[in-house]
C-alpha cells in the first residue's frame, strides 16, 4: 500500500507575516544582522505580493484553480508567475526507523555505535527545526502530540495534513510506533503552509538551523487525475522558449535567487529540499496521445516533448547554491557495503542545474517510507518520493548541529559547514568514484559526519574560515591511514543572477574559490562533472561552477605530509569569503628512520605478500620507500610473505623482520605489531612465513607495513626504528578490504514467542544467516540446538544454506518432528551457529534467542442444543480456544467449526465429540505447475481476497522469487486496517540466467522450485481479509495468469460449509476496483491452521432440547432525557441459562452483559439474549438526550418576549434586573438585552443578545409638532414638521432600526408653514422603525416610532 508523494509548487504565493517566537538559546545573529534579514523580508514581501496578485489575475481570467487537492493526494497551489509571464504552481510529492538505520541517524542515538544520546531535545536545538508543506501538520497524532507549533492558518482538512504530518514524523516522530520514530524523536517542530513560503522563511530564518521543503515547483508532463475525459496529463513548459524542453527544470530564477539571498542574510540557516518526482515524467502520455498546455490556454497538444528519462529534471528553487537538494533512494536491504548498494529511486530527479552545477546534493530514503497519516491520531501510511527522502536528512542532520553544540559551549556551525559535512561524508553511491549527477555526492552518513564532528581518533578537521581578498591559506596536515586523505571546501555563495534561458551554462557562481593538495610533487584537483555530457563519469580539475570543492587522495601515504591551498579568483563579492575547512584522514605522525649505515652486502632482492611482487633495486641500498606499492588485507586473513634476500659481496647472517602499524599511532611498538621474526639466515635465503591479520583491523585503513632485514645473529637486535649496520629496510602500505569468507548467524525467525509447543506436526524452525564478506557462498552449514530451561539439550537439527550471496541474507527452514514435544508455558534456548569451514570471523558465527511457549489452552465448555421441533442443532463453545465438531472419537468426520455453529441434523452416532483449535490445511494449488504459467515482477499490484469463519494463522506458503530484496505482506480489513504483518528477506528460486522479459516482467522459469517462507500472518477473528504486498529492494515475485481457474478455493467441513476461502484477487484500475479470477498471486500450498495452541482431546457432548429465548424492553421512565441525566432500560425475557448483551445504533456495548442497563446518551438500544439455543434481538428503543435550549429573545418595539418556562431572569449589560422574571420585559433604557431561562426542563441557558437604543424621549400623542402618516406603514412615510421660530434651516432627517443604524436618510423641504418629506420604506423589512429629526443648531431631536408591515 504504497504511494509516491512529493510537493511539487506551481506558482501561487499569498505572503503571510509569521509571528516571532522566543527560542531556548537564540542563535548569534547581530542587531544590525536582524536587521538586514528584517529588510531583505520586507523587499521580498512586496515583490511577492506584486508577483501574485498578477497570477491572480491571470488564474481567474484563465479560470485555473488557486488551490487544488488532487485524487493522488497532491496538493496544487497557485504560486506566482515566473520571470517569463507563467503561471507557476507549488504542488507536493506523493518505517522511519529503518530509514534511520540505512543513513546511520540511528548510530547517534542512545545505544547507537558512537555511544551517544541525541534526539533533538536538547535546549540548543528545541524549536530550531522548521517545515514548510501544503497543508497544516496534525499536531494530534500520537507521534507528534505537544511538539508542533502550527505559525499560520494552514488547512486542517484531513486531506490536507496527510503529507505534512507524514513528513513531520519522519523529521521528529516520538516513535510510538517503533517504526515510525523520527530522526530526531525529540525534536520540537515549527511548521507553516507554503503559501508564503519565501517570506515566512526570511522573518523565520534567525531563529532556525534546518528547515524542511517537501515540495517544488510543477514542471515538464504532469499527471492530474482529476481532468474529466481521456485527457489527464498536462505540460508546463513554454512552446516559445523551447517546442521540447521546460525551461524550468534546472534554472535559476528570482525565485531561486531568493532562497540564495535567504541563507546569505542567515548564515546558520539551511534549507533541505525535495529535488522532486520528475525522472521519467512517472509514465508520461506516450507518443501521440493527447495533453493539455497550461502556458498556451490549456490548447491539446499531441506533439511529444522531452520524456524526461535522462538529466536535467530539478526545477528552479531545487537548484538554488547554498540548499541541500534530496533526492530519494531505495532502502538498502542489507545496510551500505558498497557504492552499488545505493540504488535511485525510478522517479527521483537528476541533476545537473543548468550552469552545471551538481544537483541534487544527496540523497535519502525515499521508497516505502512507514510515517504517520492523517485519517486519525493513530493511522499510519507508507509513501514514496523525494518528499520522504527530505525528511530523512533534515531531522537528521539536527542531530549534528546539537552534537556540535554539546562540544562547542553551545555554539553552532554554520549552514555552510553543515552542509559540507553532509556532503564531505557521505557514502560513495553510483558507478563510478566522486560526485554525479543522480546521486549527488553520494547517500547520507550520519555516523561519518558525527565522528568528524567528535574526532575522537584525531583524524578530522572541521574548521570554520574566512578568505580576504587576495588571502591564499596554506594548512599542512599529516595522513594518519585512517581512510583516505580527503578535504572540502563549502561556502555559502552570493545569491547569483537569475536568468530565463534555457539551460544557461553561464556559472551562477559569485565567490569562486579552490582548493587544492599538493604532496610535494603531484597537484590534485578537486572533482567535477561535465554537464554537457552528464554521463560522464566525475574527474579532476578546476571546478568553476559548484561552492564545494572536494579533493581526493586516493593513494595517500600515512605518516606524509600533504599542503592544502585554499586560495579565490578574481575579485571577491564583499571583499571577504567565509567558508569551512572539513579534512579527514589526517591527524598523523611521520614514521621514524629506519636504515643502514653501510650499503654494504645484504640487501631485500625481492618481497611477495598478496599482489605485491616487488622487486628489489639492482644494487644494494639502505632504504626503499615502495609506499606507492600496496596489496589488500582482511580481517582475520591468512597471508604468506615470502622475502627474498640477496647480496653486492660477502655471505652474512641476517634476521629478518615484518612490522604493521596496526593502531595507526605512527609506531610499531606496540603489542601484536612486529608480525613475523625469521631465524638466523643467510644473505641468500628466503624468508617464508605466513601472516595473521587481526580481526580488529576495519575496511578502508591503510596500514604501514615494514620489512626490516638486519646483518645479525642477534634477532632481539633488529628493530622497526633507528639505524643498524648492514642490511634494508623497505616500506609498504597495506589496504584492509571487506573479507572475503564471513557467514554469520543473525536472528531466530520462527517461532516467534508465544508459540504453541505442543501441534503434533512437525513444527519449522527458521533462522536467518547474513553474508558479511565479498565472495558468494553455498552449502553453509547451519545448526540449530535447543536446551530447556535447565540447559539440558532437547535436541540439534542441522541443515545447509544452498546459497547466500554477497552481503545478502538467507533464510534456513528446518523441521523439529512432532514427536520432539516442547511443553507448554517454557522457556526454550536457540542456539543457530554457522560452520563455514572458511570463514575468517568466528565473532558473528552464533546467536542465541529464547522463545516461551503458549500456556495450555483453556478448555471449552460445549452444548448442543435441538431448539423446539426444528431438526437443527445448534453447537455452542463458552469457554476458551475455537470448537471444532466431529462425529467420532478419532478420526470421523469435521461437521462444523466455530463457537456458535451449526449442522442440519445428529449424526448417525447421535453425539457430537468436540475440540479446540485442531484445525489446518492446505488451500489453493500446491505449486505453479498447477496453471499453465505466469510472470514475475516487482510492481504487481492485486491482492489475494481471504475469508475465514474461525481465527487462523496462515503459517507459510512456498513463493517464487525472481530477484532478491524484501517483501512485506500485511493481512488487512478491506477498509484497510492493518491485522498483521510480515516482511521477508528473498532471495532469487528463479534461474538468474534466464533474463528474457515480457511486458516489462521475467518469463517464467519452468524449473523454479520455489521456497517456502514462513508468514505467521495472525487472524484472530472470522471475516473478510485482503493479503497486501510491498516491494523494496528490487524484490520480484511469481503469479500464475494462464489456465487459472477453481475459484473459489476453499477448505470446507464434511457438510460442504467453508471455514477458509479465497475467492481472488483485489484489482483496481483507476477508479474500478474489482475481483480477479483469471490469475493466481503470490502463495503456493498456502497452510494455514487454528490460532491459538490446539487441545486435541475430544470431549463428547451429548445433545439436549430447549427453546429459544425472546427479549422485549421496558424503559423506567421517559426516552427523552436530558443531558447528565440517565434512563435504566429493563430486560423482559423469556427462556433459561440467558446471556445479555447490550447494543447501541448496532454495534456491541463492551461489558454491557446484564439485564439492565443504565443509558446517559442519546442512541437506539437494543438487547441480544441467548441461551444454546440461537440468540434472539429484540427491538430497539431510542433513547433521546436533550441539552439546555437556547431562549428566544424576541423584541416588540421595546417589549421583548421570551419562550422560557422557568428560572427566568432578564439581564441589562450582563448584569440582573431587579424583578424581572417574567416571560415578558419593557425596555426603559439603552443597552445589551438577553434573558436566561429553562425552555425545556434540561438547565438553565442564555439567549442571544438584542442591542435597543433609546435615541431620544417620544412626545406624547397629542403632541403634533411632528407628524409621521401612516403608521402603521407599508411602502412610503410623509414626515411633516411645523416650522418654528427657533427652525432657521431644515434639520436633518433620517430613519434608524431598533438598534439605532442608519437605515435611511431625507431630506426636509419646506412647504408653507411645515418642512416635510416622503421616505420609502417599500424594501425594509417589517418591524420597528424610528423617525429622527434632529437640528444641530438647537441641539433638539423629534422622535416618532412607526411600525413597518
Amino acid at each position: 500500500m504504497s504511494q509516491r508523494l512529493w510537493f511539487s509548487r506551481g506558482w501561487l504565493i499569498v505572503l503571510v507575516f509569521a509571528s516571532t517566537r522566543l527560542f531556548a538559546q537564540s542563535i548569534p545573529y547581530s542587531a544590525t544582522q536582524r536587521q538586514q534579514i528584517n529588510q531583505l523580508q520586507k523587499t521580498i514581501q512586496k515583490t511577492f505580493d506584486a508577483n501574485y496578485s498578477r497570477a491572480l489575475s491571470l488564474a481567474k481570467k484563465s479560470n485555473l484553480p488557486l488551490r487544488a487537492i488532487r485524487q493522488n493526494g497532491r496538493i496544487v497551489e497557485l504560486a506566482g508567475v515566473d520571470d517569463r509571464g507563467n503561471l507557476v504552481y507549488y504542488g507536493t510529492t506523493v518505517g522511519n526507523s529503518q530509514v534511520a538505520t540505512a543513513t546511520h541517524t540511528s548510530s547517534l542515538y542512545s545505544g547507537g555505535s558512537l555511544g551517544l544520546n541525541l534526539s533533538g531535545s536538547s535546549a540548543s536545538v528545541q524549536n530550531k527545526l522548521g517545515i514548510w508543506d501544503g497543508g497544516a501538520v496534525r499536531a494530534t497524532h500520537v507521534e507528534l502530540t505537544g511538539r508542533i507549533t502550527q505559525n499560520d492558518k494552514a488547512s486542517t482538512a484531513v486531506a490536507d495534513e496527510e503529507h505534512p504530518s507524514h513528513v513531520a514524523t519522519t523529521m521528529i516522530g516520538a516513535g510510538v510506533n517503533a517504526l515510525a520514530r523520527g530522526m530526531a524523536f525529540g525534536a520540537k517542530l515549527q511548521a507553516w503552509d507554503y503559501t508564503s513560503d519565501v517570506s515566512e522563511m526570511t522573518t523565520a530564518s534567525p531563529n532556525l538551523l534546518v528547515s524542511n521543503h517537501s515540495y517544488g515547483i510543477l514542471a515538464g508532463y504532469q499527471y492530474n487525475p482529476d481532468l474529466t475525459g481521456s485527457t489527464q496529463w498536462e505540460w508546463y513548459g513554454d512552446t516559445t522558449v523551447n517546442q521540447t524542453y521546460d525551461y524550468k527544470f534546472g534554472q535559476y530564477d528570482s525565485r531561486t535567487q531568493s532562497w540564495d539571498q535567504i541563507a546569505n542574510s542567515a548564515p546558520y540557516y539551511l534549507m533541505v529540499k525535495s529535488a522532486g518526482n520528475d525522472h521519467g515524467a512517472d509514465g508520461f502520455p506516450g507518443a501521440g496521445q493527447p495533453y493539455i498546455l497550461v502556458n498556451h490556454n490549456r490548447k491539446i497538444s499531441t506533439v511529444l516533448r522531452d520524456t524526461q528519462n535522462g538529466y536535467d529534471q530539478i526545477s528552479t528553487n531545487g537548484v538554488a547554491k547554498n540548499i541541500l537538494s534530496v533526492g530519494a533512494a531505495n532502502y538498502p536491504l542489507y545496510g551500505y557495503n558498497q557504492p552499488s548498494d545505493v540504488v535511485i529511486a525510478d522517479f527521483s530527479s537528476w541533476g545537473p542545474a543548468d550552469d552545471g552545477r551538481i544537483k541534487p546534493d544527496i540523497v535519502g530514503i525515499g521508497v516505502n517510507v512507514f510515517s504517520a497519516n492523517s485519517s486519525t491520531d493513530s493511522a499510519y501510511v507508507i509513501l514514496s518520493g523525494t518528499s520522504m527522502a527530505s525528511p530523512n536528512v533534515s531531522g537528521s542532520i539536527l542531530l549534528l548541529q546539537e552534537y556540535y553544540a554539546q562540544l562547542n559551549s553551545g555554539k553552532y556551525m554554520r549552514s555552510s559547514t553543515l552542509r559540507g559535512l553532509v556532503l564531505h561524508t557521505a557514502d560513495e553511491a553510483g558507478p563510478t568514484p566522486g560526485p554525479d549527477y543522480k546521486f549527488g555526492w553520494g547517500l547520507l552518513n550520519m555516523e561519518r559526519a558525527a565522528k568528524v564532528i567528535g574526532n575522537t581518533d584525531q583524524s578530522n578537521l572541521l574548521s570554520e574560515r574566512t578568505l580576504t581578498q587576495g588571502q591564499r591559506d596554506t594548512i599542512r596536515v599529516t595522513a594518519s591511514g585512517r581512510g583516505q586523505l580527503v578535504a572540502t571546501i563549502c561556502w555559502t555563495d552570493p545569491a547569483g543572477t537569475p536568468t530565463s534561458v534555457l539551460n544557461d551554462r553561464t556559472p551562477k557562481l559569485v565567490n569562486d574559490l579552490d582548493l587544492r593538495i599538493n604532496d610535494g610533487t603531484t597537484t590534485t584537483q578537486p572533482w567535477i562533472l561535465d554537464p554537457n555530457n552528464p554521463v560522464n563519469a566525475a574527474t579532476h580539475g578546476d571546478n568553476i561552477r559548484d561552492n564545494i570543492e572536494k579533493v581526493v587522495i586516493d593513494n595517500s601515504i600515512p605518516g606524509k605530509t600533504y599542503t592544502l591551498v585554499i586560495a579565490h579568483k578574481g575579485t571577491l563579492n564583499g571583499s571577504k569569503q567565509d567558508y569551512a575547512l572539513l579534512v579527514s584522514g589526517a591527524g598523523g605522525k611521520a614514521y621514524c628512520e629506519s636504515r643502514p649505515t653501510s650499503t654494504a652486502d645484504t640487501k631485500i632482492s625481492r618481497v611477495q605478500i598478496g599482489t605485491i611482487d616487488q622487486a628489489g633495486a639492482s644494487g644494494c641500498t639502505s632504504y626503499s620507500d615502495f609506499s606507492q606499492v600496496s596489496t589488500t588485507i582482511q580481517a582475520g586473513q591468512q597471508l604468506p610473505l615470502t622475502v627474498s634476500l640477496g647480496t653486492c659481496g660477502a655471505t652474512k647472517n641476517v634476521v629478518v623482520k615484518a612490522f604493521a602499524d596496526w593502531n595507526q599511532n605512527g609506531s610499531f611498538d606496540d603489542a601484536g605489531e612486529t608480525l613475523a621474526t625469521s631465524s638466523v639466515l643467510a644473505n641468500s635465503a628466503q624468508f617464508t612465513t605466513t601472516l595473521t591479520i587481526p580481526t580488529s583491523v576495519t575496511n578502508g585503513q591503510i596500514i604501514k607495513f615494514r620489512l626490516v632485514a638486519t646483518e645479525t645473529d642477534n634477532a632481539a637486535s633488529v628493530a622497526a626504528c633507528g639505524l643498524y649496520g648492514n642490511g634494508e629496510t623497505q616500506d609498504y602500505l597495506l589496504n584492509v578490504v571487506q573479507t572475503l569468507n564471513d557467514v554469520g548467524a543473525t536472528a531466530l525467525v520462527s517461532p516467534e514467542a508465544n508459540f504453541c509447543g505442543q501441534t503434533n506436526t512437525d513444527m519449522a524452525i527458521s533462522v536467518r544467516v547474513h553474508n558479511y564478506g565479498t565472495a558468494d557462498q553455498t552449502n553453509v552449514p547451519v545448526s540449530v540446538k535447543i536446551t530447556d530451561a535447565n540447559n539440558v539439550e532437547l535436541t540439534t537439527l542441522s541443515g545447509v544454506v544452498p546459497t547466500v550471496a554477497a552481503f545478502r541474507e538467507s533464510v534456513l527452514t528446518l523441521q523439529l518432528p512432532a514427536a520432539s514435544t516442547l511443553v507448554a508455558g517454557q522457556t526454550y534456548t536457540f542456539t543457530i551457529t554457522t560452520n563455514l569451514s572458511t570463514d575468517q570471523n568466528a565473532t558473528n558465527n552464533s546467536v542465541t534467542e529464547t522463545r516461551t511457549t503458549a500456556p495450555a489452552p483453556a478448555s471449552g465448555l460445549f452444548t448442543a442444543t435441538q431448539c423446539g421441533t426444528d431438526t437443527t442443532i445448534f453447537l455452542r463453545n463458552t469457554g476458551g480456544g475455537t470448537a471444532f465438531w466431529y462425529d467420532a472419537s478419532a478420526g470421523g468426520n469435521l461437521l462444523a467449526a466455530g463457537n456458535q455453529t451449526s449442522v442440519p441434523k445428529l449424526p448417525t452416532s447421535r453425539q457430537f465429540y468436540a475440540t479446540l483449535n485442531t484445525f489446518s490445511g492446505t488451500v489453493g494449488p500446491v505449486d505453479k505447475n498447477a496453471f499453465g504459467g505466469g510472470t514475475y515482477s516487482g510492481n504487481f499490484g492485486p491482492y489475494p481476497l481471504i475469508s475465514t469463519t474461525v481465527p487462523v494463522i496462515i503459517e507459510s506458503a512456498r513463493l517464487y522469487i525472481g530477484n532478491a530484496g524484501q517483501l512485506t505482506f500485511t493481512v488487512r480489513k478491506y477498509d484497510n486496517t492493518a491485522i498483521s504483518s510480515v516482511t521477508l528477506d528473498v532471495n532469487p528460486t528463479r534461474n538468474q540466467s534466464l533474463t528474457a522479459t515480457t511486458s516489462g516482467q521475467l518469463v517464467d522459469d519452468p524449473n523454479d522450485q520455489g521456497a517456502v517462507y514462513p508468514l505467521n500472518l495472525r487472524i484472530p477473528e472470522a471475516g473478510d481479509y485482503q493479503i497486501t504486498i510491498d516491494y523494496s529492494g528490487g524484490a520480484s515475485i511469481f503469479r500464475s495468469n494462464v489456465g487459472v481457474n477453481g475459484f473459489p478455493y476453499q477448505l470446507k467441513t464434511s457438510t460442504g460449509t467453508p471455514i477458509v476461502s479465497i475467492k481472488g484477487s483485489l484489482y483496481t484500475s483507476g477508479s474500478t476496483t474489482d475481483t480477479l479470477k483469471t490469475a493466481w498471486y503470490y502463495f503456493y500450498n498456502l497452510k494455514v491452521r487454528s490460532l491459538d495452541c490446539p487441545n486435541p482431546q475430544r470431549t463428547a457432548v451429548i445433545p439436549t432440547t430447549s427453546t429459544s429465548p425472546t427479549a422485549t424492553i421496558t424503559p423506567n421512565g421517559s426516552v427523552s432525557i436530558c443531558q447528565g441525566s440517565s434512563i435504566a432500560l429493563q430486560a423482559v425475557t423469556t427462556g433459561a441459562g440467558l446471556t445479555y448483551q447490550w447494543y447501541k445504533s448496532n454495534a456491541a456495548i463492551s461489558g454491557a452483559t446484564s439485564s439492565t442497563l443504565q443509558v446517559t446518551a442519546a442512541g437506539s438500544y437494543a438487547l441480544q439474549v441467548a441461551n444454546s439455543c440461537p440468540s434472539t434481538r429484540s427491538s430497539a428503543v431510542a433513547v433521546s438526550l436533550n441539552t439546555a435550549q437556547t431562549p428566544t429573545l424576541v423584541a416588540n418595539g421595546f417589549v421583548l418576549t421570551t419562550n422560557a418556562i422557568s428560572n427566568i431572569q432578564w439581564l441589562l449589560n450582563g448584569v440582573a434586573i431587579a424583578g424581572a422574571t417574567g416571560t415578558t420585559f419593557t425596555v426603559v433604557q439603552s443597552g445589551r438585552y438577553t434573558v436566561q431561562g429553562n425552555v425545556n426542563g434540561c438547565g438553565v441557558a442564555i439567549s442571544n443578545e438584542v442591542v435597543l437604543t433609546i435615541l431620544a424621549t417620544e412626545p406624547l400623542l397629542s403632541d403634533d409638532e411632528l407628524a409621521v402618516y401612516p403608521n402603521p406603514a407599508t411602502k412610503q412615510v410623509t414626515v411633516s414638521l411645523a416650522v418654528s421660530a427657533s427652525l432657521s434651516k431644515a434639520p436633518a432627517l433620517r430613519l434608524t432600526d431598533i438598534q439605532g443604524r442608519t437605515v435611511q436618510t431625507g431630506a426636509l423641504q419646506l412647504d408653507g408653514k411645515n418642512y416635510s418629506a416622503i421616505l420609502d420604506v417599500s424594501s425594509l423589512p417589517g418591524g420597528t422603525f424610528f423617525v429622527v429629526v434632529g437640528d444641530d443648531r438647537t441641539q433638539s431631536v423629534r422622535v416618532k416610532r412607526i411600525q413597518k408591515q
